[in-house]
């Protein structure tokens, strides 16, 4: 699989708030072999149903023919995501781009500011995703820094693969908060996770980490069904028996767009 990486263009003007255009503006200056490898190829499927429908969501679950349980206490998921000056991830999501790939820093918690995290690099291709990883030695206290100062202090303990990226998309783009419920099924071949109460932080023009400003931005429940490449017909199996239809969902799209709108 190879991945476009994005083209590095220093800021030199103040960002508009337009959307911009869905043309893909990723240049591949560099070869795939040299980012992170790492992360299993799984199929991904998301549903998305409407807030007030919670309860209903977590019944169709337990009722579910394949026998879905809880497998981990819900917890606060958050996340980081870098882009371009000229947002090119968010144009390439819009645009439906394959193979496609975001950069995020990921940690758990209600705590925003104390960071012990993962630098993540989500590579998309259809239905099917990978998800290289990279623990940071030491926790980052977001609430006490700038900008600047945290990028030049990871950046220099990453790996050189994790360099490059955060090289090709330098720039914090939204920080994106929701809570997260884990379920599996009852064979441990799919498994689901359903998002809600979702919070978007706008990180563009902002030299320390915006952490209490929050953007206005609808919120959906999130179901995600997940599988190995192998267990692909189990995965089918699963999502024709939700009463919904599967559809396309990224939070980093959603906090982008209600970012720009305000």
């Amino acid at each position: 699989m190879t991945v476009d990486v994005l083209e590095y263009r220093p800021e030199t003007s103040a960002r508009s708030k337009q959307v911009p255009q869905t043309e893909s503006t990723a240049v591949p200056v560099v070869s795939s072999d040299r980012l992170p490898a790492g992360g299993e190829p799984r199929y991904e499927l998301k549903f998305v149903i409407e807030r007030a429908e919670l309860a209903r969501v977590r019944a169709w679950l337990r009722c579910h023919p394949t026998g879905f349980l809880t497998t981990f206490p819900r917890r606060r998921v958050n996340s980081v995501y870098f882009d371009t000056v000229d947002l090119a991830c968010f144009q390439e999501n819009l645009a439906g781009v394959a193979p496609r790939a975001k950069l995020r820093l990921r940690w758990y918690g209600d705590d925003l500011a104390t960071c012990a995290g993962t630098f993540e690099l989500k590579r998309k291709r259809g239905a099917i995703g990978q998800k290289p990883q990279y623990m940071l030695p030491r926790t980052v206290r977001l609430g006490q820094t700038t900008w600047p100062e945290l990028l030049r202090e990871v950046n220099s303990g990453l790996p050189p693969a994790w360099r490059i990226c955060l090289h090709q998309a330098p720039r914090p783009a939204v920080l994106i908060s929701y809570q997260r419920e884990y379920w599996a099924s009852a064979d441990g071949f799919v498994r689901a996770t359903m998002d809600y109460d979702l919070r978007v932080y706008d990180q563009r023009c902002s030299a320390r980490p915006n952490l209490r400003r929050g953007t206005p931005v609808a919120d959906n429940v999130i179901v995600e069904l997940k599988c190995a490449a192998a267990q692909r017909d189990q995965l089918a199996e699963a999502a024709a028996a939700f009463p919904v239809r599967t559809g396309r969902c990224s939070k980093y799209v959603r906090g982008i767009r209600a970012s720009l709108s305000c």
